[in-house]
């Protein structure tokens, strides 16, 4: 069988003690985001995110991301898909969307929030789609053409009196919401794939999910 090679070494340039770089990261195609969500940047524990690019087999550092209103904890999560990426900051229950333009410059474009709780927890991006969740919910935004973002859905399993939202992931048409301590994941799909709008995967041996991946 195939083994798994290092390709190479992803550090900050402006790494320092107690960051804690790398424990969120994302990557797509030949972009990678980190998150480093005690980066003191942008005042005592605000956060920050790296993108990092590929060139061949080499990453170079390509920008450092820091919100407009630094947060705390700002790159507790992360997710990237093209040419946007999607950094959570739970404490402020809030996840930030940035876009790199045709330079690769990177810019805010939103802050995702919702009345109906904090967020920031866990977030997905794909393409035009976001899933940002914390506690027990998790919502769905969309961006249109001109690039304002609106929230469209908000996902409850009808099911889980636990906390629903430890990981999440898009692919497809279909949202992956983990229940870590339920030891389920929650599949989301549209109103009109038949059966049902929500799935539930769980495993034989009643193992629990509690780390979450990018699809």
């Amino acid at each position: 069988a195939a083994t798994a090679q290092t390709e190479f070494k992803i550090t900050a340039s402006d790494a320092a003690a107690n960051d804690n770089f790398a424990e969120a990261v994302s990557i797509d195609g030949d972009y990678a985001i980190v998150g480093s969500r005690k980066d003191d940047d942008g005042g005592s524990e605000s956060g920050s995110a790296y993108i990092f690019q590929r060139d061949g087999t080499s990453w170079s550092q390509q920008a450092k991301l820091i919100p407009s209103d630094p947060a705390s904890r700002f790159g507790f999560s992360v997710s990237i898909s093209g040419n946007t990426a999607l950094i959570g900051a739970p404490p402020a229950g809030v996840a930030y969307v940035f876009v790199r333009d045709a330079t690769g410059s990177w810019s805010e474009q939103a802050k995702l929030s919702t009345p109906e709780g904090p967020v920031g927890n866990a977030v997905a991006i794909r393409g035009d789609t976001a899933l940002v969740a914390s506690g027990d919910i998790a919502c769905v935004s969309v961006r249109d053409g001109t690039g304002s973002w609106s929230q469209v859905e908000t996902l409850f399993p009808s099911d889980s009196g636990e906390e629903i939202s430890i990981s999440v992931a898009l692919g497809g048409n279909s949202a992956l919401v983990g229940a870590g301590r339920e030891g389920a994941v929650y599949v989301f799909v549209p109103e009109d794939r038949p059966p049902s709008d929500v799935s539930i995967i769980q495993p034989p041996d009643g193992s629990i999910f509690n780390s979450g991946a990018d699809i």
